[in-house]
């Protein structure tokens, strides 16, 4: 089951309202690593005149918790409609930062510093383990960038809860757990793959300790 919400979701919301309407998939796979977490779709067209790009759709996950997706390029082919939709946390690409500058901070400082230069106001929370500090300067990027660099800097992980985001020292390892699920399956299909993790590299950056 998917819950389908306007564009204006916003962070728990599927604990209060069912949506829009309730999705019934011919299919639903997740795809997720370290830089990247989206879903695929497949439903009948009798949900046309539902699916709009930008609206979000909410999914139970691998790890049993319910978490939103933004819906990108829906494709109509003959009577199935199809769409991709990343997690809610990369709409951090739409969010901008003119100048993140400090001087050993570590993961939490980090984060919050990013929170309040980040323009517009940003609508998620942050928090971190890492102890460890670092010194950096990185000037007119998006937020998503920018904590891409954060983690290669810190030598962190990502996790992300809905609209919380968290750089911590480890995460939980990939066993390779594969589960589908639609409308004639069982069950939820995931692929999850932790190999080969790029990170992105944004503009210049060093220790100034």
């Amino acid at each position: 089951m998917i819950r389908l919400y306007n564009k204006d979701y916003s962070n728990n919301l599927h604990l209060t309202s069912n949506g829009l309407k309730t999705l019934q998939p011919l299919k639903c796979v997740e795809f997720k690593t370290e830089t990247d977490w989206y879903i695929e779709v497949e439903i009948d067209d009798s949900y046309l005149d539902f699916i709009e790009p930008m609206n979000v759709v909410v999914v139970k996950t691998k790890q049993g918790l319910f978490q939103p997706f933004r819906i990108r390029n829906p494709k109509l082919d003959k009577n199935v409609i199809s769409f991709t939709a990343k997690h809610i946390f990369f709409d951090l690409e739409n969010y901008y930062v003119n100048d993140l500058t400090f001087s050993s901070y570590n993961g939490l400082t980090a984060l919050n510093q990013l929170l309040t230069v980040a323009s517009p106001t940003m609508p998620y929370t942050v928090s971190s383990d890492v102890t460890s500090t670092v010194s950096c300067s990185i000037q007119k990027v998006s937020v998503l960038e920018a904590i891409f660099k954060l983690l290669e800097l810190f030598n962190a992980h990502l996790v992300i809860d809905n609209y919380a985001i968290s750089i911590q020292s480890s995460i939980g390892v990939n066993r390779g757990v594969e589960i589908r699920y639609g409308k004639n399956l069982q069950g939820l299909e995931l692929v999850e793959n932790w190999d080969n993790v790029i990170t992105k590299i944004v503009r210049t950056c060093g220790d100034r300790t």
